[in-house]
């Protein structure tokens, strides 16, 4: 079975055939299957196309598309084409074999199934695998890594892009997402491993879970940050919080109880973990419109400050609402500035009623 390597405009209908005719070979999935099979059988160029004419292409960013059949969509077979090149890269880098992997997801579509198929290939491989049991927002990642001194961690997750993506975050074993030239090395060791191995699509792998000793240590980190806690357990609440339909919710809520902070107020049409993003089709906190469910919740409530997490928490905005009733929305430049000052005015001891 040959592969093509390709990134083009497009290819000709005979290629695209034979393109697809080596998908059907390979795939597993009834659903993506299907898909193909129809286009082929209606000779739709145009769907082909998009599905065939070029590749998924790993980066910096790791993996990011659209859920969708063909080397141009996420989706069983490119998770496991990525995986199998991701673990045998990191076994040429490492010099051994049982490299160890940590691996978390969100809650998008797919995202627990190929969390599974990211374990079963380190487990083919010889490698071990931390697969966390739950869902977990992206930090939790990067904090496996470091904590277990794993070899590389993977996070299922398309972070704020729009329900129909999904996507593979890869972090080194410094906890810090991939850069130059590992992406450049991973990319071709996918290509060099894109015949799923025997036994990727059916064998159940022995994982380790993680969750509640690196969710405790996670936040007995964040405890040690807590200035004044008696303080704290005083004051009025001042927030409202959306997590935008991810899985940022459980967390805040438990690293305000270890500050002795009352709960956020949550809008409940956000609240929870929801694939399809009712109410933001693009779930980007930093997009217009975004906040405006949890800004209502703040008015409604009397609350001057409001605090959201993109989808897989690992972003961070903030508003707060101005004397006359309008809202400034901090930019990343801002936030950062106003942490640094923060941070520097605990650690000198200007902020110790913080």
């Amino acid at each position: 079975l040959q592969f093509l390597y390709f990134i083009g405009m497009g290819m000709d209908m005979d290629a695209l055939k034979t393109e697809a005719g080596k998908w059907l070979e390979i795939d597993r999935n009834q659903s993506t299957r299907r898909a193909v099979e129809v286009a082929l059988r209606e000779g739709d160029e145009r769907k082909l196309q998009e599905m065939f004419s070029k590749r998924l292409k790993f980066g910096t960013a790791g993996l990011r598309g659209r859920i969708a059949p063909g080397w141009n969509g996420m989706n069983d077979v490119t998770i496991v084409q990525t995986s199998q090149g991701l673990v045998k890269y990191v076994q040429e880098k490492t010099g051994k074999r049982d490299i160890t992997v940590v691996v978390g997801y969100d809650a998008r579509y797919n995202s627990d199934k190929w969390a599974k198929l990211v374990a079963t290939a380190c487990h083919l491989a010889g490698g071990s695998c931390y697969l966390y049991s739950s869902i977990v927002p992206t930090p939790m990642v990067p904090f496996g890594v470091t904590t277990l001194k794993a070899d590389v961690g993977v996070m299922i997750t398309a972070s704020h892009n729009p329900k129909d993506d999904n996507g593979y975050k890869v972090y080194w074993s410094n906890g810090v997402q991939i850069i130059p030239p590992h992406d450049a090395g991973i990319e071709a060791s996918i290509l060099s491993n894109l015949r799923p191995w025997d036994g990727v699509w059916d064998t159940v792998p022995p994982v380790i879970d993680p969750l509640m000793e690196l969710q405790s240590g996670y936040l007995n980190n964040v405890k040690t940050l807590c200035r004044n806690r008696i303080a704290n357990s005083m004051s009025k609440n001042l927030f409202a919080y959306t997590p935008v339909h991810g899985v940022g919710r459980q967390m805040v809520e438990m690293a305000f109880r270890m500050f002795g902070l009352p709960a956020p107020l949550v809008p409940e049409s956000q609240g929870y973990p929801d694939p399809a993003f009712p109410t933001a089709p693009f779930p980007n906190p930093e997009e217009p419109n975004v906040l405006n469910e949890v800004m209502k919740v703040a008015e409604d409530n009397n609350l001057p400050v409001v605090l959201a997490n993109d989808p897989d928490a690992d972003r961070l905005a903030l508003a707060e609402r101005r004397p006359d009733g309008t809202w400034k929305v901090f930019s990343g430049n801002e936030l950062g500035a106003l942490l640094g000052c923060g941070g520097q005015q605990l650690t000198s001891g200007a902020g110790e009623r913080s």
